[in-house]
């Protein structure tokens, strides 16, 4: 909404990301870190081998899992 549009009539596919940085189920925890940290953002979607959403995975879930398995 920063440029401008109004929310009531503004579709999704207009404001979205393209291309958006995406991990796999199958990625390890670190690797969603290391990504979150390059490129400086706090969600990742996460998708399926055929690139279908499968969930959404946080900084804070990444971190939390990240000191379960270090102590």
């Amino acid at each position: 909404m920063a440029q401008s549009r109004d929310p009531n009539i503004t579709q999704v596919g207009e404001v979205c990301t393209l291309n958006p940085l995406v991990i796999t189920g199958d990625d390890q925890v670190e690797w969603a870190l290391e990504l979150m940290r390059q490129r400086a953002v706090r969600r990742l979607p996460v998708v399926n081998a055929v690139g279908h959403a499968i969930g959404l995975v946080s900084w804070g879930d990444v971190t939390l899992e990240v000191v379960r398995l270090h102590g």
